[in-house]
């Protein structure tokens, strides 16, 4: 893998990494390469599109949001990792829960933080829905990230539960942002949510926008809902 575009592309969101980091990345590469002849994990294979869609495009969150050493930090519908493996490789310090619902996925995820010796990284299979009420990650996590799950008003009532209060949800959207901000103010209103700041990012001929939430008043016992309640009627 060019290891270079890599860590060319990271040091322009400030992120300086170590040629071990940046032969972690290549391993990944060869992993997730690997793995989706297997299983389903991505459309994206080339080696060029992978760094700039999918590793520098997760490390773009820092942009956004910065991770102190001693975060706790959710990944909900991670899928092959994406944005939390990445950071888990450049956040070495940081505690990261990567969760997805499909078990074939988590397993990956499970090998490659073998592979790489990420003793920093757990992967967890379940719904958002269903285990943001329990104890065990209900309101535990300083940041909750995401990326290309769900409309925001849905997404928001997905990770609410999981941020601690003064907590932050880093949602990655894509070209649609502005009309999924102006429809999630209903939720934002009902889950104690307020929009930190955004930032525009540009990698190669795409642009993401990465928003920050704040938690802040205490998440109703009642949220999230069942999934069939949150998609038929969103907050």
């Amino acid at each position: 893998m060019n290891t270079e575009r890599l860590i060319r592309g990271a040091a322009a969101f400030g992120l300086d990494l170590t040629e071990h980091q940046a032969g972690q990345f290549a391993q990944y590469y060869e992993l997730l390469v690997e793995w989706n002849e297997k299983i389903n994990l991505t459309a994206i294979t080339d080696e060029e599109e992978v760094i700039d869609k999918h590793f520098l495009d997760s490390l773009a969150g820092v942009k956004a949001c910065i991770v102190p050493d001693d975060a706790r930090i959710l990944d909900v519908g991670t899928g092959a990792g994406f944005p939390g493996m990445a950071l888990a490789i450049a956040f070495p310090q940081a505690q990261f829960c990567l969760m997805d619902a499909t078990g074939k996925k988590v397993r990956f995820l499970e090998t490659v933080a073998s592979a790489l010796g990420l003793t920093n990284v757990q992967a967890i299979q379940g719904r958002a829905e269903e285990l943001a009420h329990d104890p065990v990650f209900r309101a535990q996590f300083d940041l909750v990230t995401s990326r290309a799950v769900a409309a925001l008003p849905v997404l928001l009532e997905y990770l609410s539960g999981f941020v601690k209060m003064n907590g932050r949800i880093a949602a990655y959207k894509g070209p649609t942002f502005n009309e999924e901000f102006a429809a999630a103010a209903g939720a934002m209103k009902t889950l104690g949510l307020a929009l930190e700041k955004t930032e525009l990012v540009s990698i190669g001929d795409q642009q993401h926008t990465i928003a920050v939430f704040t938690k802040k008043k205490a998440l109703a016992d009642r949220y999230p809902r069942p999934q069939a309640q949150i998609r038929k009627k969103p907050l």
